[in-house]
């Protein structure tokens, strides 16, 4: 048996399709050096291939060992969380939305539809969670212009005009400071061949420094009611005349109450009346802390945080740099909304985030599961999934196929 039939027998065994090359890649690397090996010892090469296999052992029998290590693992504790993560968001928002209709309200934005969305969104999370994550590489630049296009004629054409201001897909501030963070990974991990602590520093100063300039300009430069907003950002019951506002937020203000009168479990005495709740969506959280207990609301955050922290732990392991990229990145953008979000929640100041399965709505529901499957592919073939050596592009630029080296 020469070495192209050992190969081709071992890998056969192997029924990830995915892992074959990188597998054969392996085993062929690992052969060429015991070969090299043996023929310093004064074999010819023919001699030298022949011991080499026969210290490989039996193929079917290595074949076996690898296919043990090289299989998917469907990670349907994760996949379990949230649903139930959906089920729990989705029936909060709906009894809030009806004891809120009860006790007078208008409701809030709460439809039958949403519960669709979530199966389908599901359905689809299932669906991406099965595909091969690693051929997003192949296109990945015909995908983001793509995607870019989709986002400024769909804003042109499709968007909603409420106000003289068009209501389309925006892109939430957490995932605008992701790609600033995903690239101090890259550059923490050595991709290019760069200063590493000056890179980063001056990235580092970039996320910091931009919203610093920001402020400092509408502050100095701004009409004043800019200058308001920013003090109510920074100290939501002062004015930027420094005095007592007459309004605080009323979403803030409700929040506050009903923080301030929430009982371990069970609804507190003295929670304001839930028709007069501003907004569910931004405020579920707070809404059942004060109707259900502090102990359901934070039981709610730490399934969602973990979840979160779960599939960030797992991407910065990857092998794949594609899969640690697309998931730490994935994974960073939904914990900075949910930081917000969490903000929000405990009336410290008004971000208005999205925060995935609390947060209601067609389209963000849609996102959140397609990126969830994204996630939960990148943790089903994480021993499975190659690098991608393909180096076409849209312009016919190569690209290199291996990580520089310093």
């Amino acid at each position: 048996m020469n070495k192209e039939e050992y190969i081709k027998t071992l890998t056969d065994q192997i029924r990830c399709k995915m892992a074959r090359p990188e597998v054969a890649r392996e085993i062929e690397d690992h052969i060429e050096d015991q070969t090299r090996a043996f023929m310093s010892e004064g074999m010819n090469r023919q001699e030298a291939e022949s011991a080499a296999l026969k210290d490989m052992g039996n193929p079917v029998d290595a074949g076996v060992e690898l296919d043990k290590v090289h299989r998917p693992a469907m990670p349907w504790g994760m996949i379990a969380l949230i649903i139930v993560l959906s089920v729990a968001g989705y029936v909060f928002q709906y009894i809030l939305n009806s004891r809120n209709i009860e006790a007078g309200g208008d409701g809030f934005f709460v439809s039958q539809r949403q519960i669709w969305f979530t199966v389908f969104g599901i359905l689809v999370m299932i669906a991406v969670c099965f595909a091969d994550y690693t051929r997003i590489a192949a296109r990945a630049r015909e995908l983001m212009i793509g995607i870019t296009v989709l986002i400024v004629l769909g804003g042109q054409f499709f968007s909603l005009n409420i106000n003289g201001s068009r209501q389309w897909i925006g892109i939430p501030g957490g995932w605008v400071v992701t790609i600033p963070l995903v690239l101090m990974l890259t550059v923490y991990r050595r991709w290019y061949r760069l200063r590493r602590k000056a890179v980063l520093a001056g990235i580092g100063a970039f996320v910091v420094g931009l919203p610093l300039v920001t402020a400092c300009y509408y502050w100095f430069f701004g009409a004043d009611y800019q200058r308001e907003r920013l003090l109510f950002y920074l100290s939501p019951a002062v004015g930027w005349d420094k005095q007592p506002q007459e309004v605080v937020s009323n979403g803030i203000e409700y929040v506050r109450a009903i923080l301030g009168n929430s009982s371990l479990i069970g609804r507190g005495n003295g929670v304001p009346d839930i028709a007069d709740m501003p907004e569910l969506s931004e405020y579920l959280l707070a809404g059942v802390a004060g109707y259900y207990g502090i102990l359901a609301a934070v039981l709610l955050a730490g399934l969602l945080l973990f979840l979160l922290f779960r599939f960030l732990r797992i991407s910065l392991r990857q092998r794949n740099q594609l899969g640690m990229l697309m998931g730490a990145g994935c994974s960073a953008a939904f914990l900075i909304e949910v930081g917000g979000y969490l903000l929000n929640n405990f009336g410290i100041m008004y971000m208005g985030n999205y925060c995935p399965f609390l947060t209601y709505g067609g389209t963000g529901t849609m996102v959140t599961y397609v990126l969830m499957g994204i996630m939960l592919s990148i943790c089903r073939y994480q021993n499975t999934a190659p690098e991608r050596r393909t180096t076409g592009s849209l312009f016919g630029i190569r690209r290199p196929a291996e990580k520089m080296k310093d």
